[in-house]
């Protein structure tokens, strides 16, 4: 049963986080329920003793998950090389 389960939301996921351009909320929530997911796959397979082979997946699926949601919530730092002409800095004299 918990598979059915685990089938259903890896897709709602997915549709959430191709969502999240468009509604960012969708897109954090489902991202955050995929790391959660991932969550539970790690520690599942650390319990029943896997190794690297079967747990490298759930850990680079974890990680890519963490990093859209800073790339979704904003937290990346910009550098004033890739900064936008447009935004203005903010303690610079012109």
């Amino acid at each position: 049963m918990a598979y059915r389960v685990i089938g259903g939301l890896e897709p709602a996921g997915a549709i959430g986080v191709a969502l999240g351009r468009v509604v960012p909320l969708y897109g954090g929530l489902a991202g955050f329920g995929l790391l959660m997911l991932l969550a539970g796959a790690v520690i599942t397979h650390v319990r029943k003793g896997n190794g690297l082979p079967k747990l490298a997946p759930a850990v680079a699926c974890a990680a890519l998950v963490a990093w859209y949601l800073v790339l979704l919530a904003d937290l990346w730092p910009v550098s004033a090389a890739t900064r936008p002409v447009s935004e203005p800095t903010a303690g610079l004299a012109d």
